[in-house]
């Protein structure tokens, strides 16, 4: 059940994102569908993957903090060698937008099915806040010309998961405790 709500946490986290750009932006609903499916692959794998490490550190604070290196530098490796968006390949790419997109997209259902009473409040406010800046978001991408939204939506998602960091840090103190 842990995997589900995992995965299901990991779509959602991505939703506003690939919607803007898969189908406002680009009008591609079949490459939106077929992303999706990628994301369910990945995220099992990234949710087995943080299952094992937790597994081989028993250090709750040091396994998080790898598997959270570990996701950013994933995602960049996938944006670079399989979406083509390496700074050689695609130097208009915003390399640190897409860290901290793929390091939420792997730590963000790691916090939100935590099931440490601590951790409940917090999960509470990520939900809160995702809800609302997908609110946001998407009235944007449906209010703005499509000629400006390729360079507006970036912006705002990389300012937006960056400051998913502050969540991120939090996590991190309640495990120090």
């Amino acid at each position: 059940m842990r995997l589900i709500r995992f995965i299901g946490y990991g779509i959602a986290f991505t939703l506003a994102p690939e919607i803007t750009n898969l189908i406002i932006i680009n009008r591609m609903p079949d490459a939106f569908v077929g992303a999706m499916a990628v994301y369910c692959l990945l995220l099992a794998g990234g949710y087995a993957a943080q299952q094992q490490l937790d597994r081989l550190v028993h250090n709750s604070l040091r396994s998080t903090l790898i598997a959270m290196l570990l996701a950013g530098s994933f995602g960049l490796a996938f944006e670079w060698f399989v979406i083509g968006n390496s700074p050689w390949q695609n130097p208009d790419a915003i390399q640190w937008g897409m860290f901290v997109y793929w390091l939420g997209l792997f730590t963000i259902p790691r916090i939100l099915t935590d099931p440490r009473p601590a951790v409940h409040n917090l999960a509470q406010t990520i939900k809160l806040v995702y809800l609302i800046y997908s609110a946001f978001h998407l009235a944007i991408a449906l209010a703005l010309p499509n000629a400006i939204l390729p360079f507006v939506i970036p912006l705002l998602w990389v300012v937006v998961y960056t400051a998913f960091g502050g969540f991120y840090w939090r996590y991190l103190t309640l495990l120090r405790h």
